[in-house]
């Protein structure tokens, strides 16, 4: 297995480490599919209905979709990349990284059912005033952290609420709005919920 540093990864471009990332798996893709190539001529000398039985189209959809392949496997390593997880300093310049290469404005989620941690009150505080990163969807459920979050962030960074019973209450404490899951469902509920708010 491919060992790299902790520094190897959180220092430096971002595009180049998930490269440097995806670049054995990807190389494992392209030798599983000239694998199947090969095994297609090998098999044509046995006859056309053989070549037929194995078919050439899963190896010619695999070396076209190379592109796509490389793309993917990139966000898979960016989706489940967990180097520097439980520090502070670390997550602010990861989050302050992507921001950097980022085209489009974005907002944080936390979410630490799904990510096995939250985004902390500090590491928010403290990249709020970067001028890409907007806002943030809470969804931990902790109405505390959604609290704490209005109060170190600037009054342009939006905050929402992604908890469905917080919504009104997040919005009293001068939250932006929600998204939630429900409002998909009753819609007009949501509407005048957020607006009596």
């Amino acid at each position: 297995m491919l060992d790299v540093s902790k520094e190897d990864i959180t220092e430096g471009s971002i595009p180049r480490t998930l490269a440097f990332l995806a670049t054995p798996i990807v190389a494992q893709q392209l030798v599983l599919v000239g694998q199947q190539v090969i095994d297609i001529f090998w098999v044509g000398r046995l006859g056309e209905d053989a070549v037929a039985a194995i078919g050439l189209l899963a190896p010619v959809i695999g070396f076209l979709s190379v592109g796509t392949y490389i793309a993917y496997t990139g966000g898979q390593v960016v989706v489940s990349q967990r180097v520097g997880a439980n520090d502070a300093a670390g997550n602010a310049t990861f989050l302050r990284r992507v921001a950097d290469e980022s085209a489009l404005p974005l907002y944080l989620y936390n979410i630490p059912a799904c990510t096995g941690q939250e985004i902390s009150p500090a590491v928010l505080a403290e990249v709020a005033d970067h001028d890409r990163i907007r806002g943030l969807k809470d969804s931990s459920g902790d109405f505390n952290y959604f609290v704490e979050a209005l109060r170190r962030t600037p009054a342009d960074f939006d905050c929402y609420q992604g908890f469905d019973s917080y919504l009104v209450p997040g919005m009293l404490q001068g939250g932006t709005g929600g998204v939630n899951a429900l409002s998909n469902a009753i819609p007009e509920a949501f509407a005048a919920a957020a607006s009596a708010a």
